[in-house]
């Protein structure tokens, strides 16, 4: 009976995390958003999400490098990145600057915010996984 008990425990504790890293797979992909300021708008935001080796979430932006003439930089790593659910956290530093993103994901929508510590003027975007 004690067998039978652990097995039937240690086989939900694989279907919960197989279930949660499937959930996560919907964030893997490449994400293409239309981006506004209080100052303007024009400006796309590319995210990439995929899994490394480990089945670790990871994720990239071309955004952080922009500069004031509109120009993409090359993309840059997250330095922190979390997902509970549908939302996606994550921040990454260049050029001296800090930028945090909070995302939600609806299907393929998505949709949030971005800072850079110690600007005032925060960005808000929304947009489309782009299909492969």
């Amino acid at each position: 009976m004690r067998t039978l008990l652990a097995g039937l425990l240690l086989s939900t504790l694989t279907l919960t995390a197989t279930v949660a890293q499937s959930g996560d797979d919907r964030m893997v992909g490449t994400w293409k958003a239309a981006a506004s300021c209080r100052h303007g708008d024009g400006e796309t935001l590319t995210l990439q999400i995929t899994r490394d080796a480990t089945g670790a979430l990871k994720g990239a932006t071309d955004w952080a490098r922009s500069s004031s003439d509109g120009k993409h930089g090359p993309v840059l790593p997250f330095t922190t990145m979390t997902v509970e659910g549908n939302v996606i956290k994550a921040s990454t530093t260049a050029d001296g600057r800090t930028i945090r993103l909070n995302a939600t994901v609806d299907g393929d929508t998505i949709k949030g915010g971005w800072q850079i510590d110690g600007g005032d003027d925060p960005w808000t975007f929304k947009g489309r996984k782009q299909v492969q």
